[in-house]
């Protein structure tokens, strides 16, 4: 690039410029993706070849994002194998709903299992 669009600010002192600065840093903390969007705009890149791991993502919000029908198992001590078992829902909160539909429409083909859902306070 050989320009960039800016905003001037004339009359600032130093430590106004500061508090600008990280309230500006603080303000893009605060907001959310829109995460459609930002799976595209990933999707491009990937496709175009480009590196991702330098986009300040971990790996297991990149691989949600891509696929946010992905379904994460984790163990749950609560009685006996054959006596209770959880599965854990990860990804973005509007996605989780079809995928805990999912897992209901496939354990119903299993007629000896019963499936509850809700959601569950994990405490520390």
């Amino acid at each position: 690039m050989t320009e960039a669009p800016v905003i001037e600010l004339p009359g600032l002192t130093e430590a106004q410029c500061r508090a600008l600065a990280l309230a500006d840093n603080r303000i893009a903390l605060n907001s959310s993706w829109d995460e459609e969007l930002l799976a595209k705009s990933i999707d491009a890149l990937i496709s175009a070849g480009e590196a991702t791991g330098n986009l300040g993502f971990e790996r297991d919000e990149l691989a949600a994002l891509m696929n946010p029908d992905s379904v994460t198992v984790e163990a749950v001590n609560v009685g006996p194998l054959d006596d209770r078992f959880w599965i854990a829902v990860r990804g973005p909160m509007k996605d989780q709903a079809h995928t805990l539909q999912r897992i209901q429409q496939v354990m119903a083909e299993f007629r000896a299992i019963d499936v509850e859902l809700g959601t569950v306070g994990i405490e520390d």
